[in-house]
């Protein structure tokens, strides 16, 4: 994804001048989306994630000391936007916990708390 943007001065005397503007690509080649929702009232887990190619991805919870606790989700995915609704008992979990998702060579780190 490209984004654009301009800087402005703005000097003591309220004058002000902008720049040109600026391109820029955020977005790693292989780079991806992804988020974890925690609905305690009907206890789900949900897992959306967005990858730019189609490879493995592995989904894992971990406790604060970086032990596995849950493996959530794991194996070849397809490209694209995908949804997982996990069921499962998460009332014994109390506390702040972690979710560690790798896919390629990224590795993306998310807290959720219990």
């Amino acid at each position: 994804m490209i984004y654009y943007y301009k800087l402005r001065q703005v000097d003591f005397d309220g004058h002000f001048t902008n720049s040109n503007i600026i391109s820029a690509r955020l977005k790693k080649k292989n780079d991806f989306l992804i988020y974890v929702v925690h609905e305690s009232k009907n206890d789900k887990l949900e897992i959306v994630y967005d990858l730019p190619q189609a490879g493995e991805l592995s989904v894992r919870l971990l406790n604060a000391s970086g032990q596995v606790v849950r493996n959530l989700k794991g194996g070849y995915q397809a490209v694209g936007k995908c949804f997982s609704e996990i069921d499962d008992d998460w009332s014994q979990l109390k506390g702040i916990y972690f979710i560690e998702c790798l896919y390629r060579e990224n590795r993306k780190i998310l807290k959720i708390i219990f």
